[in-house]
């Protein structure tokens, strides 16, 4: 049997390769007909739903050929058992159903379709966890060209972190009256670049201030026995604060990185509010939360909410965050939107405020009442 690594490093393998053929092969070509793109999203959405089907029939058929190509790749080919062998068609199917779906929003015009399957996901997320995973405070990020042509030299032996950019293409086309029009073709391009940590002899601007460090004693005992008691996965790196779903574990910048030991805890209490919505706990849907939806607008609205009510127990002083205002734009959009959008989310927010202080003392329930 292999690894969920193993399985991973496959199925995201034949994933990304496809697409990036895929976005290669759309910018190569002009404008795609209105009944060719609505003729071909619908194509996909059907394949999607066979593939799930077959899925769930064991039925591999459909990747037997891809599934030989992969273990060739990967160096596995004629080392495994028929276990081992349906394991592989199995993810390959999985990222089969992700990649019809990931094609057809592409026709359908999104580019920044996220894949649900877990193993794929992993990958996702990977690229915005990197700095954490791997330790690093500095913000900023170079290839080994930009290093080089500032006067900098990435350290011998240092791995670098692959990053994907998302761009518009302009190009001038003639529309059918016969008149030039402009029109605007994503693409996505993938770089391996190198933090400012691992790179000697760049100009000061890229590298951190020292962090006046927080004294131990500032740390609230208080606050501690209640992160203590959730038993939550709580870990520590990095310059950013996130609740990863497909982990469930919640990533926090380093203690000392922060102006004020109450910034800490009201940003926890944040994350903390996110790993309540886990299907183990609470079980919100946390699957296609993106940044600017009306989703996930409505989640950080519900954190947010959550974390003040826990800080109130707790007698701590929220915070104001640097990224405040861009998340005060989101909610205002769900909130316009949906006049009752405020009492869904409080609601929602006491539920998880009353399931985290239960693990310390017991919560008379305050949400007879308010809306789900």
């Amino acid at each position: 049997m292999l690894s969920d690594d193993q399985l991973a490093a496959i199925v995201q393998d034949f994933y990304g390769y496809v697409l990036e053929q895929e976005n290669k092969l759309r910018l190569r070509h002009g404008r795609i007909p209105e009944e060719v793109r609505v003729r071909r999203a619908e194509h996909f959405s059907t394949v999607a739903k066979q593939a799930r089907a077959d899925l769930g029939a064991n039925e591999f058929g459909s990747v037997a050929f891809i599934s030989e190509a992969m273990l060739r790749k990967h160096k596995l080919a004629g080392q495994l058992d028929e276990t081992s062998r349906n394991q592989v068609s199995q993810v390959l199917m999985r990222g089969g159903i992700e990649l019809a779906e990931a094609v057809r929003a592409r026709y359908e015009g999104d580019f920044n379709f996220e894949p649900r399957d877990k193993l794929l996901a992993r990958k996702v997320e990977a690229l915005f966890a990197a700095p954490a995973n791997k330790g690093f405070v500095a913000p900023h990020w170079l290839t080994f060209k930009q290093a080089q042509a500032l006067g900098a030299q990435v350290r011998k032996g240092e791995r670098a972190s692959q990053v994907v950019y998302a761009g518009t293409l302009n190009r001038t086309e003639i529309d059918e009256a016969g008149a030039e029009v402009e029109r605007g073709i994503p693409f996505l391009k993938a770089y391996a670049v190198f933090n400012a940590d691992q790179i000697d002899g760049l100009p000061d601007r890229f590298i951190p201030r020292p962090l006046e460090a927080i004294p131990d004693h500032t740390r609230n005992a208080q606050a501690e026995a209640f992160v203590a008691a959730t038993a939550a996965d709580v870990r520590h790196g990095g310059p950013r604060a996130y609740y990863s779903p497909s982990g469930d574990h919640i990533q926090m910048p380093p203690f000392a990185s922060f102006n004020e030991a109450e910034g800490y805890y009201a940003t926890l209490c944040h994350e903390l509010t996110h790993w309540t919505g886990h299907s183990t706990r609470l079980d919100r849907d946390l699957s296609r939360t993106r940044w600017g939806d009306a989703a996930y607008a409505a989640e950080e609205l519900l954190a947010e909410l959550g974390a003040a009510f826990i800080c109130a127990q707790l007698q701590l002083t929220p915070q104001v965050r640097e990224d405040h205002a861009a998340y005060i734009a989101c909610w205002l959009k769900v909130l316009k939107a949906d006049k009752r959008a405020i009492f869904t989310a409080a609601g929602q927010a006491q539920r998880a405020a009353d399931f985290l202080l239960a693990f310390i003392h017991p919560v008379e329930p305050l949400t007879d009442g308010l809306p789900s």
